[in-house]
């Protein structure tokens, strides 16, 4: 019984949609330009952050890790300077998104230690790109180790890499962002537009409610000041036809 009243309820509210002709054109074409432009706009990539640079080292190997740095176009060596102080300030005033700084005992500590370091000051005002340089410059690093490694430097001799990894997507191999988004995007927009729908047929069918008891209380209210208007006159012909009969029985 209650399948068959939702079937009902189904048939009637699809009928009365396909009969709503701008209804049915906002449900259509809305999402369908939503999806579009959400699927060409949003983008998870962070590309071409402005680094600034301070090289101390000015050797082969720190113009490598810069290198590996503006390699896969996520930096963009934007700025370079001599002090320390200058960069902060760079990055403070929002001139760069970004500081990496080698210092001049870098290559003499790769070679005598073995390992060595450098800073990476990154402007955190924004927290989505600040949290994927971060991961970019992790990313890099690691690169940047193996990379030494394979080149059998003084401070790996003797080291090899025990394994190499090589990822594959099934599923959306040229890991485009329009292929992530659009789905959840779809599905937002179907949503979104359910209730649009909704509020629209409530309003309008109280709109339709409201204006038709609004045209009756003014009908209601026409016929009252016709009746009130109309009342002398009629009071006055009864009279009259009431005082013609009685001359007439005389």
């Amino acid at each position: 019984m209650l399948n068959r009243r939702l079937l009902a309820l189904l048939i009637k509210e699809s009928t009365e949609l396909l009969r709503n002709r701008q209804l049915v054109i906002f449900l259509t074409i809305s999402p369908i330009i939503s999806m579009v432009i959400f699927g060409y706009v949003l983008n998870s990539n962070v590309t071409h952050l402005r680094l600034g640079i301070l090289d101390q080292n000015q050797v082969a190997i720190s113009r490598e890790l810069v290198d590996a740095f503006t390699a896969n176009h996520v930096f963009l060596a934007d700025r370079y300077t001599n002090s320390q102080q200058d960069l902060t300030q760079q990055i403070e005033r929002g001139q760069v998104d970004a500081g990496l700084i080698v210092p001049s005992t870098f290559s003499r500590d790769l070679l005598q230690t073995g390992k060595s370091e450098v800073a990476v000051a990154i402007d955190g005002i924004n927290a989505y790109s600040s949290g994927l340089a971060k991961g970019y410059v992790a990313q890099i690093a690691t690169q940047f180790n193996l990379n030494l490694l394979k080149q059998n430097q003084p401070l790996s001799t003797g080291l090899e890499i025990p394994m190499q990894s090589q990822i594959t997507f099934r599923y959306n191999p040229g890991t485009l962002d329009s292929w992530f988004f659009v789905p959840g995007v779809i599905g937002t927009i179907i949503t979104l537009s359910a209730i649009l729908a909704a509020a629209v047929e409530a309003f309008r069918e109280r709109s339709d409610s409201a204006g038709k008891g609004y045209q009756t209380m003014m009908n209601e209210a026409l016929r009252g000041y016709l009746g009130k208007a109309t009342q002398p006159i009629d009071e006055a012909t009864l009279r009259r036809v009431i005082q013609e009969e009685l001359r007439a029985a005389k």
